[in-house]
């Protein structure tokens, strides 16, 4: 899953205020927000909330694949390092 409703809540920026930025419907970007994404869409979100791609992604996803030109790619987020 994806981080976006949380990110979204911590910055006070409404789920249809980021559909529109994005120009698209809720429906896409709720679909989006279930996984069914790809690349473009992951780094155009994570650019109009202000925040890295790795960001949008739980910390600790089982599995999470985009597909890009046709080929699915596995990503995975870099740790989060602990600050003391």
């Amino acid at each position: 899953m994806l981080r976006v409703k949380e990110i979204c809540k911590e910055k006070g920026v409404k789920l249809k205020d980021l559909a529109k930025a994005l120009k698209v419907s809720q429906g896409t970007l709720s679909q989006n927000i279930g996984g069914r994404v790809s690349l473009k869409r992951l780094q155009e979100i994570a650019s109009a909330l202000g925040v890295q791609v790795s960001d949008l992604l739980d910390e600790e996803p089982a599995e999470f694949y985009v597909k890009k030109r046709g080929e699915l790619i596995h990503l995975i987020p870099e740790k989060k390092k602990a600050t003391d």
